[in-house]
């Protein structure tokens, strides 16, 4: 039965890329009990053969059965086994995005249904801690219209997490060139980025598989118009970012170099929670090595009470390149292209404080020429996306009420996969100092932006600014303020309801879920390398 219970989970996978939820639900909720149905023949047939065993000792020693009825149950059951616990995973997202949409949008206690049935599925799966419903279930838009109508979290005056957003953060003629940059027949992709992210053979590589590149920054006090023309289109991006975010974050002014780097995904791509750090010394950290004959290496101890190990950058900064075409369009103010957010939560790695202290976080929803710029030590990610959906309701259709035209509103094509459908998203990191990898390597951390020699790099070349370039300023967003989430980490009440599998569900997880009740279980798992 596994072939056709692969088929329908496959099936539903399928119906949610195309944004029937709802269907998709029904499937995977078919899939999770046929596996439960399998795994419970098998467990009979299991014992059923013991007995066979036993009877016969003449053929089969002890045990030579029970080695025999280990592979049985490998051969027959693991398969299932794996389908039962990435069925039951996906289930329990899109339940807490129904959950969470339905009551964003609608404000409606039927939400509560779906969320008990994914708390029921996640302690099974043994998790004890989850992001609430309400960053799953993200609003379509931040418009500040559907905000007022639907939002159920009060905006405070000020941010309690030390982040802004920044609009037209890059004056057009900067922008388009890098727009240009990151366009999807651009080298880049090709001759970097593919490999980067394509399985490899050396151990060295694998290690080393994320990559980023340094740029050296001018001094600040340097009048920016009178400066020798910058090595590429990203310091031109960088410099001006940096003149923006002093008045925001005054740290940012001793900044020496900046790190940048590229993630290309699909509508509905999310990313884990993570935080971003000098990734050299921290694996240098783990093999104790950061004071064994690495003196040419920069190495900053951003807090001193912190582990040695630990350095953030002063400022870390998303800036939104391309959103997807096909994306969900909102009824209200009638903007579309936003797809899933940025999540910013309060909570540091290098704040070993209280959990109660960090319970809160923010959303940033994409938009081109976007800057998010946060406090470089905060715990960040992308939350999974919810794709469109689909409705037997036309958007003309007088009879649907505003709510359901505005939860089901959509262009009616399916989102695509390609190239072209693809958010880009350009990440800075504003640092004192930091480790660099050395300059022979190709792919790593920080290699310095100099030292590249390959073709893709002509791509970036700088672009002429005039004078009102140089003293461009974007808009300050408060959209932040009106999509605080608070509590972000909510606990998953513990009942005996069996369990579905061991600690392998973590394997899928992007960090949304954890097994522990303490959301610092993050911050052991990223210094550890897990």
């Amino acid at each position: 039965m596994s072939l056709m219970t692969e088929n329908l989970l496959l099936q539903a996978q399928t119906l949610r890329l195309d944004g029937d939820i709802d269907t998709s639900i029904d499937l995977l909720r078919v899939v999770v009990k046929q596996c439960n149905a399998d795994l419970q023949i098998d467990e009979k047939k299991s014992t059923a053969d013991d007995v066979d065993g036993e009877e016969d000792e003449k053929k089969s020693t002890a045990d030579d059965v029970a080695s025999t009825n280990e592979c049985r149950l490998e051969s027959d059951s693991i398969v299932v086994l794996q389908l039962r616990e990435m069925a039951a995973y996906q289930l329990a997202v899109l339940l807490l995005q129904r959950s969470g949409r339905r009551c964003n949008l609608i404000n409606i206690n039927d939400s509560d249904v779906d969320e008990t049935e994914a708390n029921n599925i996640l302690s099974k799966l043994g998790y004890k801690l989850r992001l609430s419903k309400l960053s799953f279930g993200y609003p379509i838009c931040n418009c500040n219209r559907q905000q007022k109508r639907y939002n159920n979290t009060q905006p405070t005056a000020s941010s309690p997490i030390s982040a802004v957003v920044i609009d037209d953060i890059l004056p057009l003629s900067i922008f388009n060139a890098l727009q240009h940059a990151y366009r999807p027949e651009s080298k880049y992709w090709s001759e970097l980025y593919s490999k980067v992210n394509s399985a490899t053979t050396t151990e060295n590589v694998k290690k080393n598989q994320f990559t980023s590149h340094n740029i050296t920054l001018p001094p600040s006090n340097i009048n920016t118009s009178s400066q020798s023309l910058p090595s590429s289109i990203l310091e031109q991006v960088a410099i001006l970012v940096q003149q923006q975010l002093k008045d925001e974050f005054p740290e940012i002014r001793h900044a020496t170099s900046v790190e940048v780097w590229t993630h290309k995904r699909p509508p509905d791509g999310e990313h884990q929670l993570h935080y971003d750090m000098d990734e050299i010394r921290l694996w240098k950290h783990r093999k104790g090595s950061v004071n064994q004959g690495e003196d040419r290496a920069k190495r900053q101890k951003t807090n001193p009470k912190s582990n040695d190990g630990i350095s953030c950058p002063i400022v870390s900064c998303v800036l939104t390149v391309n959103i997807p075409t096909k994306q969900l369009g909102c009824s209200i103010c009638g903007k579309t292209g936003n797809s899933n957010p940025t999540i910013v939560c309060n909570q540091s790695i290098l704040d070993r404080g209280s959990t109660d202290s960090f319970n809160v976080g923010c959303l940033c929803y994409p938009y081109p020429n976007r800057l998010l710029a946060f406090e470089g030590s905060l715990l960040h990610g992308v939350i999974p996306g919810i794709p469109q959906e689909s409705s037997a309701t036309s958007d003309n259709d007088e009879s649907s009420s505003d709510e359901d035209s505005y939860y089901m509103h959509t262009s009616k094509t399916s989102p695509v996969n390609d190239d072209v459908n693809q958010r880009v998203t350009l990440m800075l990191g504003f640092w004192k100092d930091v480790c660099l990898t050395d300059n022979s390597a190709v792919i790593g951390p920080n290699v310095p932006f100099d030292s590249v020699s390959c073709s893709w790099k002509e791509e970036f070349n700088p672009v002429d600014m005039k004078e009102s370039d140089f003293n461009h300023s974007g808009t300050k967003n408060s959209q932040l303020l009106n999509n605080i989430i608070d509590p972000l980490w909510v606990s998953i009440d513990e009942e005996d309801f069996g369990k579905y599998n061991a600690a392998d569900s973590a394997k899928q997880c992007g960090r949304f879920f954890l097994e522990s009740t303490d959301s610092r279980e993050i911050d052991t798992k990223v210094l550890s390398g897990i």
